[in-house]
């Protein structure tokens, strides 16, 4: 029954996410895109089955169209596979998966990579490490800078304890909200180039000292959270972390997960506020959607074990997390904000000055 219930996700998240039109600016970049890897594979210096997608596609005669909604088919249904370990609290993860995956309307290339990562961890749940090395290698072949994130979890798999104690996590995360700036990532300068796996990554590297002092445009440093938000997010994931402990002795969730949500919780404010970055801080915090959902869960289907407060402090911590889904349709304000491929009126992609403005 697992796949009648997960259709109704994979068919609305595709409904809203695969058919939007002109949404983001990477959207638009990524129509000319298709059509120049559509023309010649040497275009762009792109991964092989990045560029063999657009290729094959563009010469089926398939629109750019088509393209996106497969980059968001393949991202939901990854998703809910690596979910089916989790899916009596996978209603509360779908919810937290909008949130903490909210940047695939703009990073296309990099969730496509993101959507065979979290097939490669699926896998190495079920110890099934030939499928899992198969979905690595594919994840790598459409984005490069997926390397880091496998040997994360490569070097993690085997840990059977907390890399970070949950107390030093909830301390480590405020601090790092209040008072993580991006320039406490230059110790990182005479290490970075070691992260240059390509023509486009090796320019990054070369550059880091301007990028994290916001000398490189677009991608560089971006506006401080406000001090409501940084509140929001302190208190969504503390829960979670005072549950940490209760899921992994009850065997609840995984110590990679966990691990891995650690990481993202810590890194995350620092690295969001760079764009290049906040890939990495992102994609860490998708493990916030197995560990987060679960807490939820696993508390509010036995509320009887715990005290008044508790149950009070874990339906506060789910409204602060879920409540960017609902602020989000607020924030839409300009027209070009919502549009889907019937708004299009015959256009493949708005002109980019909407979104240098």
């Amino acid at each position: 029954m697992y796949w009648q219930y997960a259709a109704f996700p994979i068919i609305s998240y595709c409904i809203c996410m695969g058919l939007r039109f002109g949404r983001m600016i990477d959207y638009n970049l990524y129509a000319d895109r298709y059509h120049e890897l559509g023309r010649s594979l040497k275009e762009g210096g792109y991964e092989l089955l990045f560029g063999l997608i657009n290729n094959v596609m563009f010469n089926l005669g398939l629109p750019y169209q088509c393209f996106v909604l497969l980059c968001s088919f393949l991202l939901i249904y990854s998703f809910v596979f690596l979910l089916k370990s989790y899916r009596r609290a996978a209603p509360y993860m779908l919810v937290i998966f909008l949130i903490e995956a909210y940047n695939a309307e703009n990073y296309i290339r990099w969730y496509l990579g993101i959507a065979f990562f979290l097939f490669f961890v699926a896998f190495l749940h079920k110890s099934n490490y030939l499928k899992s090395a198969v979905s690595g290698i594919v994840a790598v072949l459409f984005h490069v800078g997926i390397l880091p994130l496998i040997a994360a979890c490569l070097a993690l798999c085997w840990l059977r304890r907390n890399i970070v104690p949950p107390v030093v996590a909830q301390v480590l995360l405020i601090v790092s909200v209040y008072l993580g700036s991006i320039q406490l990532l230059g110790f990182l300068e005479p290490y970075i180039n070691f992260f240059g796996f390509d023509q486009r990554s090796t320019s990054y590297a070369d550059n880091f000292g301007e990028l994290i002092n916001g000398q490189l445009g677009s991608i560089g440093v971006r506006d401080e959270l406000r001090w409501s938000t940084q509140i929001r997010k302190i208190v969504a994931y503390s829960f979670p972390l005072y549950i940490i402990p209760q899921l992994l002795k009850r065997n609840k969730i995984r110590y990679l997960d966990a691990n891995l949500f650690a990481i993202g919780i810590i890194i995350a404010p620092i690295f969001g506020q760079v764009e290049i970055l906040d890939r990495y801080g992102s994609a860490f915090l998708l493990f916030s959607v197995i560990v987060s959902g679960y807490s939820y869960y696993y508390v509010l289907s036995n509320y009887r074990r715990y005290s008044v407060y508790m149950q009070f402090f874990c339906v506060v911590s789910l409204i602060f997390y879920i409540y960017p889904v609902f602020s989000d349709m607020l924030s839409r304000t300009e027209w070009y904000h919502m549009l889907f491929i019937w708004d299009a009126e015959g256009r493949e992609k708005l002109p980019l000055y909407y979104f240098l403005k």
